[in-house]
C-alpha cells in the first residue's frame, strides 16, 4: 500500500509539472505568433504609407501637365499617419499609436521646360504699383504634405515687386563695409548721382572670368577675407582665404539682364529676375523676381539666419479624452448555482478619442490659408484643411487645426 502510495503521488507530481511546461511554452509560442503577426502588419502599413507618397506625388505631377500649370512638374510629398499599432495578445485592443513617415517625388509631365516670366503677372499689369495680385501663382513650385488624411499646399516661392532707391538713403558707400546688406551705392555709376549695386555670387573657375584662387569679399568692403588666427597654424602669417565662389558687382542701371539672378533685396539670397523698369534718369526703378525667401516654407534657410526654421517641427503631442460610457467592469458569482462552480468576468467598455498635433513651421504668411481671423476656404482650388485662425488654445479651437499668424505655426490636430 505505501509503495503504491508513492507512486501515484510521484505521477500526480509529474502530470502538475507537465501541464506547467506546456502553459509555459503555449504562452511563449503564442507571443512569438503575435510580434509576427504585428511585426508583419507594421511593415504592411509602412510600404502602404511609402506607395501612397508615390502614387500621390505621381498623379499630382500628371495634374498640372493637363492644366499648363508648371508648379507640380517636380511634386514632391510628404506622408504622415499615426496609425493604432496591432496588439494581438490583447483582446480589447491597443491605445499605442506608431507613426508612419515617407516622402516622395516624382516627375510626370509635359511641361518640365515650361518658362515662368512676367507673362504669369499679367505682362505690364505689376508696373502698376508694388501689387503681386496679377500674378498667377499656380506657377510657383509647390510641396505637399498629407498629415492624417489633411492635405497642406505651401509654396517655396513667391513674385515680388522690389522698389530700389533713388538716392543713397541708407545704404553704404560701396568700397565701404556693409555686411548686413549686399547692396551698396555706387556714386561712379553711369546715372547722375550714382546708382544701387547689385550682387551676385560667381564660381572661382576659369570659364566664368575669375581666378581659380579668388578670394570671397564678405564684408563688401573691396577687400579679401583673413583667415581667422583660430583656423591658421602657429606662426603663420595672415593670408586671405580661399573660397569656390565670390561676389560680383552688377550697377542697378537701364533693364537688368535676365540672365542673371541677383540679390536684388539685400539679404545675401538671390532672385530670379523676370522684368525691370527703369527711371527717366536711367536708374532701374523697379525689379519684377521670384524671391525663393517668400514663399510658404523656406527651404534655403542656413548658418546665415541662426534660429530660422521651416517646415516640419519635432514637436508632437496626443491628448485623448474620454466620453460617457467608459467603464471598467468586475463580475463575480455563482454560474450553475452549485458551490463550487463560481466564475468572475471582466468587461472593459472604451470610448475615447484621441487627437493628435503636429506642428508645421512657416517661414511668411502669404495669406493663403487665413484671412485675418477667417479661414479661406479653398487653398489652390481645393478644400481648406485650416478650420480656425489665432486663438489657437482657447476652448472653441483647442481641437481645431488652426493657423496662429503671430507664430507662424499651423497646429495639425487629427481625432
Amino acid at each position: 500500500m505505501l509503495k503504491l502510495s508513492f507512486k501515484s503521488r510521484f505521477s500526480c507530481q509529474k502530470n502538475g509539472q507537465s501541464a506547467v511546461e506546456l502553459a509555459i511554452f503555449g504562452s511563449i509560442l503564442m507571443f512569438v505568433v503575435a510580434m509576427i503577426f504585428r511585426q508583419g502588419m507594421n511593415g504592411g502599413n509602412f510600404m502602404s504609407t511609402q506607395l501612397k507618397a508615390t502614387r500621390y506625388a505621381m498623379s499630382k505631377s500628371f495634374e498640372g501637365s493637363l492644366t499648363a500649370k508648371p508648379g507640380r512638374n517636380n511634386a514632391s510629398v510628404l506622408v504622415i499617419e499615426d496609425r493604432l499599432a496591432g496588439d494581438f495578445t490583447n483582446k480589447f485592443g491597443s491605445r499605442d499609436r506608431a507613426p508612419l513617415m515617407a516622402s516622395g517625388s516624382a516627375v510626370f509631365t509635359n511641361q518640365m521646360f515650361y518658362p515662368v516670366d512676367k507673362g504669369d503677372c499679367g505682362d505690364d499689369a505689376w508696373k502698376a504699383g508694388p501689387s503681386t495680385g496679377p500674378c498667377d501663382q499656380d506657377v510657383l513650385q509647390r510641396y505637399d504634405m498629407l498629415i492624417n488624411g489633411q492635405r497642406f499646399s505651401f509654396t517655396t516661392a513667391n513674385f515680388r515687386v522690389i522698389t530700389l532707391p533713388a538716392v543713397v538713403g541708407g545704404l553704404a558707400a560701396c568700397g565701404a563695409a556693409h555686411p548686413a546688406d549686399t547692396r551698396c551705392w555706387n556714386a561712379a555709376c553711369a546715372a547722375p548721382g550714382g546708382c544701387v549695386t547689385l550682387y551676385r555670387q560667381v564660381g572661382n573657375y576659369t570659364d566664368s572670368g575669375y581666378a581659380p584662387a579668388g578670394n570671397f569679399d564678405v564684408n563688401f568692403d573691396g577687400g579679401v577675407t583673413v583667415v581667422p588666427p583660430a583656423l591658421k597654424p602657429a606662426n603663420a602669417p595672415a593670408t586671405p582665404m580661399k573660397f569656390m565662389g565670390q561676389w560680383e558687382g552688377v550697377d542697378a542701371f537701364g533693364v537688368l539682364p535676365l540672365d542673371k539672378s541677383l540679390d536684388v533685396d539685400g539679404d545675401f539670397y538671390e532672385e530670379q529676375i523676370l522684368d525691370s523698369t527703369e527711371a527717366v534718369d536711367g536708374r532701374t526703378e523697379h525689379v519684377l523676381v521670384i524671391d525663393r525667401q517668400a514663399g510658404d516654407i523656406d527651404f534655403t534657410i542656413d548658418g546665415r539666419r541662426p534660429g530660422a526654421k521651416s517646415g516640419l517641427l519635432e514637436d508632437s503631442e496626443m491628448y485623448s479624452y474620454t466620453q460617457n460610457g467608459t467603464v471598467y467592469r468586475i463580475e463575480e458569482g455563482k454560474l450553475f448555482g452549485g458551490r463550487d462552480d463560481r466564475y468572475i468576468r471582466n468587461a472593459n467598455v472604451n470610448d475615447h478619442v484621441d487627437i493628435i498635433e503636429r506642428i508645421i513651421q512657416l517661414s511668411n504668411n502669404t495669406g493663403r490659408f487665413c484671412t485675418g481671423n477667417t479661414p479661406n476656404p479653398l487653398v489652390d482650388g481645393a478644400f481648406n484643411p485650416v478650420e480656425a485662425c489665432n486663438n489657437c488654445f482657447n476652448a472653441a479651437n483647442f481641437q481645431k487645426t488652426c493657423f496662429d499668424a503671430g507664430s507662424l505655426k499651423i497646429f495639425v490636430r487629427s481625432n
